[in-house]
């Protein structure tokens, strides 16, 4: 048997002459459907009743980063990002703005870029039924849906992928059957170089891929198996167009190169991979056990049970969840085996499979970021299986009127079909739109907490405000500027004593006869006794506690014992807030009062110790700020609880209570002296001494 008859046992049914009354059928369908895809991609973009996670506003921190002139082609922040994506969010949220719907936009721009690649490449590879019915899916399954409204970079693989085997595709065929020919002979005499266009254009689509997201790692495995199945089954076939594809995948790699050379050469890049890789490091060693696991998960991913992370789907939710759907998928993958001397479905299958391999050698199978780069393909399945129906069931029904049954028989399909995806787009919008905001897991990933303080921040008319956060030095400020439309009002931090505090702090604006705001997310402690009272009008919600403070009258500070911190404020010493016994084997704590006196960019830490003047050492000590200090306005008040345990073999006798600040970045302490700058600077302050008792 010849190369040439292994690879058209069959013609494709995509191949079928369409008439031109179905055309118009199929392109007023795509039109609806791509309305619907935009209504589920855009719907409530900014709502919810949720904010954005962390690593959505990573990657604006990162875009924001380019707008002001940096680049890079990785950038090491936030684990490690490919910049493609970040590129287009730049330009995003320079047109619409820093909002959610600014960094959300890049997002759906890419998703509907998505869809209309992925019906050009199905309707080129198999006909205009399998590239509808796959967007149709697409268009409503949760899975694309989910990664078509986080900003996050993995969407733009499957968008490049699509637009580089179109491109391809259209190469090797040379017209819009999706047939694989060979050139003819009078072609060839015409030309020693028939039409690189197509080519040059799919290299171009596969080096980008490079700069999408990691999983695009996968594509040379992908090019490589499928270029040795044409080497092996269409050598015939690929006369004339060796050269075309050669020139495809070097114009990738060039692309590619660039990158390749700086992650090669700053292997630290990277340092996510060797956090995920366990079953492949494993497999390496000889152990197979978690590969093979990870193979089922995958292949069960789409029909029995996908990926369990919250802030990536509805738990364990599969790519096809209801019993029709996933019958068509795996009908198609059926209907593909047999076909798989064509190259068209071998394609798919290969594509399939590589797109598989990021999450089959990594923890946390079935990851459906991971696998993205397989969605053109996956959705394809259904469709081919749609398209089988469709060709056979009327040959199937032994009536002279052929044209009718089949007429009548596609009706029937058409109404069917539709039924299906309308009960996917249910299933879809109960389980992303309704259930899924609701989840505590996802209202804490998503910051819920802030998306309602934004929405009561923007309806009042405060400019002095302060809020709880767990992650107040990094990234709760940035989520919140994006979450809310009042970018000038001035916002302080503060932790008052979550698990991950020092101690916990309270920061009080300060503003002379203004009202001030205090906001608690519902995650955040609100203390018994922390400093000196407010005047609260407190209202609350399911999402935070808000108190209402105003200064009546200018704060009576005791200077008379007060310090002087170069560069950074007053420390305010408070007798009734400090005990002068512990035993030994007990916490101590105690709280300081801090003035805010000048604007501070470095960071600083408070450094508090038990120190023993007789043998000369530390035998406790507590270090932490829970305010950063680079959100202090002048003169706010800050405090600052310390905890100390006070090791049980502890002597019982007299020790001093030392205080002072330092810069954790470089160690280096801050020089302080009292108020009228009379003493000599010293680096701490003795507060007095504790009595430890047995």
């Amino acid at each position: 048997m010849t190369h040439s008859s292994l690879v058209s046992a069959q013609p494709p049914l995509g191949t079928r002459h369409v008439p031109h009354s179905s055309l118009n059928i199929v392109h007023w369908s795509l039109i609806i459907v791509l309305l619907i895809a935009f209504f589920f991609r855009t719907h409530e973009l900014a709502g919810l009743g949720l904010g954005l996670e962390h690593d959505e506003v990573a990657e604006w921190q990162i875009a924001d980063g380019i707008r002001h002139g940096e680049n890079a082609l990785f950038f090491k922040e936030a684990y490690g990002q490919e910049p493609l994506f970040l590129y287009l969010m730049a330009g995003s949220t320079a047109l619409i703005g820093d909002n959610v719907i600014g960094v959300r936009f890049t997002s759906v721009f890419v998703a509907m870029l998505t869809l209309a690649a992925t019906y050009r490449l199905l309707r080129r590879l198999f006909s205009p039924t399998v590239a509808l019915v796959a967007v149709a899916f697409i268009a409503i399954a949760l899975w694309p849906v989910f990664w078509g409204r986080v900003a996050l970079r993995a969407m733009t693989l499957p968008l490049m992928l699509a637009l580089g085997f179109d491109w391809l595709w259209r190469g090797l065929t040379k017209d819009e059957s999706g047939r694989l020919r060979a050139e003819d002979n009078s072609s060839l005499r015409r030309s020693v170089f028939p039409s690189l266009r197509p080519f040059v254009l799919a290299g171009v689509f596969f080096g980008l891929s490079a700069y999408t997201y990691l999983s695009s790692r996968a594509l040379p495995i992908l090019l490589a198996a499928f270029t040795a199945y044409l080497a092996l089954f269409a050598r015939d076939r690929m006369r004339g167009k060796w050269r075309g594809l050669f020139a495809s995948y070097l114009i990738g790699g060039l692309i590619a190169l660039p990158l390749a050379i700086t992650l090669l050469t700053n292997p630290d890049l990277q340092f996510r991979v060797s956090e995920v890789s366990g079953p492949l490091d494993k497999a390496l060693q000889g152990d197979w056990s978690e590969i093979g696991a990870n193979v089922n998960r995958a292949i069960g991913m789409f029909t029995v049970k996908g990926d369990s992370t919250v802030r990536d789907n509805w738990p364990d939710r599969p790519v096809f969840p209801e019993p029709i759907g996933s019958l068509l998928f795996g009908a198609g993958v059926l209907i593909a085996i047999t076909r798989l001397r064509q190259p068209r479905y071998a394609l798919a299958l290969m594509w399939i499979g590589a797109m598989l391999i990021p999450t089959i050698v990594t923890t946390g199978a079935p990851n459906f970021t991971r696998t993205l780069g397989a969605l053109p393909m996956v959705f394809a399945m259904p469709g081919i299986a749609v398209e089988w129906a469709l060709f056979w069931l009327p040959r199937f029904i032994p009536v002279r009127d052929f044209q009718t049954i089949s007429r009548v028989t596609g009706a029937i399909g058409g109404v069917a079909l539709i039924g299906v995806l309308g009960v996917n787009a249910a299933s879809t919008y109960d389980d992303y739109f309704i259930k899924w905001p609701n989840h505590p897991e996802t209202q804490f990933v998503f910051q819920a907490d802030f998306a309602g303080i934004a929405k009561y921040i923007d309806a009042s008319d405060v400019m002095d405000v302060s809020v709880g956060g767990l992650s107040n030095d990094t990234m709760d400020d940035p989520s919140l500027y994006l979450l809310r439309q009042r970018k000038d009002v001035r916002v302080r931090w503060f932790d008052s004593g979550s698990p991950i505090s020092s101690g916990g702090a309270l920061l009080i604006p300060f503003k002379f006869l203004e009202e001030t705001s205090i906001y608690f997310p519902s995650f955040m402690p609100i203390p018994q006794r922390m400093g000196p009272p407010l005047y609260p009008e407190i209202s609350s919600t399911e999402h935070f506690t808000h108190y209402h403070s105003k200064w009546l009258t200018w704060p009576t500070h005791p200077f008379a014992t007060a310090r002087y911190f170069d560069d950074t404020g007053i420390l305010i010493t408070l007798g009734e807030l400090i005990s002068d016994t512990v035993a030994a084997g007990k916490d101590f704590s105690f709280t300081t009062w801090w003035v805010a006196d000048n604007k501070v960019t470095d960071p600083r830490r408070i450094f508090v110790h038990v120190y023993d003047l007789k043998n000369q050492r530390v035998i406790a000590q507590h270090d932490g700020l829970d305010s950063p200090p680079r959100f202090w306005y002048v003169p706010d008040s800050i405090f600052q609880t310390h905890k100390l345990p006070i090791p049980a073999g502890t002597l019982p006798g007299t020790y001093e209570l030392r205080i002072g600040l330092y810069n954790p970045d470089t160690g280096q302490r801050v020089l302080q002296t009292d108020v009228k700058h009379t003493e000599p600077p010293a680096d701490f302050y003795a507060l007095g001494t504790i009595e430890v008792v047995h």
